[in-house]
């Protein structure tokens, strides 16, 4: 009984398309980010924080990470950097990475961020979100996301639906949604 269980999730596993896990936000309204500490594309502390509202019409790629995360060192912030580097010049798409903190609270601080932000040479607004603003012991964005970890990748539509919510997306899969919903949205 056990070894068949194991192969028909054996089966499940290797059945699902790489890049296109289906989190629990994927098709609903993706929600406001919260109190975060931002900073902006060279790494100053930002007064007015990006918001859902004032993206509108615009598609939206968040990624979630921790300093320590070896997923987010090798792979995640790689690809952020290359997609977003990619649509620098287009103004309808956004790019955040969030510091979303759920353990090593001692490690994944404020700082990290900025350090993470000029390792990897990240020219986008990046966050820091422990929960603390909102009186939380958790990430925030984690809580309203309902993320599972990270690396964590969502891909927001210019409606503000999620469209894409899941554990890892390569840069040529970011890309196509990316380029299919700007499409979309002319």
């Amino acid at each position: 009984m056990s070894l068949r269980i194991f192969f028909i999730l054996l089966l499940l596993f290797l059945t699902i398309p790489k890049g296109r896990a289906k989190g629990a936000m994927t098709g609903k309204m993706a929600p406001e980010f919260g109190n975060l500490v931002w900073f902006d594309k060279v790494g100053r502390p930002i007064k007015k924080a990006p918001t859902l509202k004032s993206a509108r019409g615009k598609v939206i790629y968040l990624h979630f990470f921790q300093s320590w995360c070896p997923g987010c060192l090798s792979s995640g912030l790689p690809t952020i950097k290359e997609v977003s580097e990619h649509y620098s010049d287009n103004s309808k798409a956004l790019f955040y990475a969030i510091q979303t903190v759920f353990e090593g609270f001692g490690s994944n601080t404020v700082k990290k961020v900025l350090s993470i932000k000029q390792r990897f040479k990240l020219n986008i607004p990046m966050a820091h979100d422990d929960g603390s603003r909102e009186g939380l012991k958790k990430s925030i964005m984690m809580y309203k996301y309902r993320s599972r970890g990270t690396p964590w990748t969502v891909i927001i539509d210019p409606a503000g639906k999620v469209v894409f919510d899941g554990f890892h997306i390569t840069a040529k899969a970011a890309s196509t949604i990316i380029d299919q919903l700007l499409k979309s949205s002319k």
